[in-house]
């Protein structure tokens, strides 16, 4: 449950939310397999579909992200230098 399965959002890296609601899907889980004596396996199906699921498109946002980080973080270097240089000509330096 919760971050020892690897629920924790890979965007935000938020976990509390999932341990809980995977905590709910086991509780689920449980009731059943004691009521009807069936196996556990429906849990790894309910967290396949209702949580990694939502992660799919979180761990695409991340992969994004960190692909233009890099240049993000060039532009922003390059404006606050090149920022500096018009300053500095203002100034008449």
């Amino acid at each position: 449950m919760g971050d020892a399965a690897s629920l924790a959002d890979p965007l935000l890296g938020e976990g509390i939310y999932y341990a809980m609601r995977s905590a709910q899907l086991a509780a689920q889980v449980t009731g059943e397999a004691l009521e009807e004596a069936l196996d556990l396996s429906s849990y790894t199906q309910l967290i396949d579909t209702q949580i990694r699921g939502e992660f799919r498109y979180a761990r695409l946002m991340t992969e994004i992200y960190y692909l233009f980080l890099p240049r993000g973080i060039g532009c922003a270097r390059a404006r606050r230098s090149s920022g500096r240089g018009s300053l500095r000509s203002s100034r008449g330096r």
